[in-house]
Order: structure tokens, then C-alpha cells, then sequence
């Protein structure tokens, strides 16, 4: 908690020392859980520091860690998050494939959240590609998907990039 916080607040030092002490303390009493978030937030920390090949190793690390634990949100949250990495590190075929398996899994599975997170995402690569069609129906289903939620801030994002296309 401490570290999303810090993370929020813009505090680099605090984030990386909170996330740190908390996957220390996760490994010397064994909790695979607790681990396996304390490096996802890790990695947090690295993108938010643009570190993404370091953040893409501990989104890895974690979609690993959560996969043998079974919990199925963490695992798309993780591969949601590994996918990002791609994207930043140039490999858009990758971040695509990824955010597609998220939408599918999450179809699957029923969750909406993950679902309409990686849409999002589809339809931003769409719109840098110029394919502005796939982007404005990308992006309006995943805004209709945050509105039933009541998701607003991810529905303003949405907003934005449909405006974005439309223009």
C-alpha cells in the first residue's frame, strides 16, 4: 500500500524503498502472494523510473508467480502490464498479441475490467497506426464497458482518445 501511494505522490525513492522492503519481508515469511505482488509493484516502479526492460523482467517474473498461484485477475492484470512493456520497448507486435489474450481470457472469464483495459489499449495502438475505423470501435466498446462499471476516470481516457480519432 505504501508503495502505491508513494507511486502516486510522484515519489520514486519512497516507491522503489517501499516495494523493496515489502518483497523482503514477503520472501523471509514465504508468502507466495505477497511476493508475487511486491515484484508486479516493483516493476511499477521501473516504468514509472523508464526502466522497461527491468520492468518488463519483473512483470514477467510476476505473470510467472501469479500463473502457479492460479489467480486469474493477477495473471491478465500482469499480462495487461507486460504487454505495456512491449509497447514501450518497440515491440508492437508483442504488446498487441498480449493485450489480445487478455481480451479473449477476460471474455472468458468475465472480467469486464481486464477486458475493457486491454480494448483500450488496442484501440491507442489502432489510432497510431492511423487505423481509425478498428481504433473508434476498439474504443467504443471498451468505453461502453467502463460506463456500465461506472468506471469514469478510464471512461475519460477513453473519451479523449475517441476524440482523438474522430479528429
Amino acid at each position: 500500500g505504501a508503495t502505491v501511494l508513494a507511486l502516486d505522490a510522484g515519489d520514486h525513492a519512497a516507491a522503489r524503498l517501499r516495494a523493496e522492503e515489502a518483497l523482503a519481508l514477503n520472501r523471509g515469511i514465504g508468502e507466495a502472494w505477497g511476493i508475487a505482488v511486491s515484484v508486479q509493484l516493483l516493476g511499477n516502479v521501473y516504468a514509472d523510473e523508464r526502466n522497461f526492460e527491468g520492468a518488463r523482467q519483473l512483470f514477467d517474473e510476476a505473470l510467472v508467480r501469479f500463473h502457479e498461484l492460479g489467480d486469474d485477475h493477477y495473471v491478465l492484470l500482469a499480462t495487461r502490464l507486460l504487454a505495456w512493456m512491449h509497447h514501450e520497448l518497440g515491440d508492437h507486435a508483442r504488446a498487441r498479441a498480449l493485450h489480445e489474450d487478455v481480451v479473449r481470457r477476460a471474455r472468458a472469464t468475465g472480467n469486464q475490467r481486464m477486458q475493457a483495459t486491454s480494448l483500450g489499449a488496442l484501440g491507442e495502438y489502432a489510432l497510431e497506426e492511423g487505423l481509425i475505423e478498428d481504433a473508434l470501435s476498439l474504443l467504443d466498446e471498451s468505453s461502453r464497458i467502463y460506463r456500465d462499471l461506472g468506471e469514469r476516470p478510464e471512461l475519460v481516457i477513453n473519451l479523449w482518445r475517441l476524440a482523438r480519432a474522430l479528429a
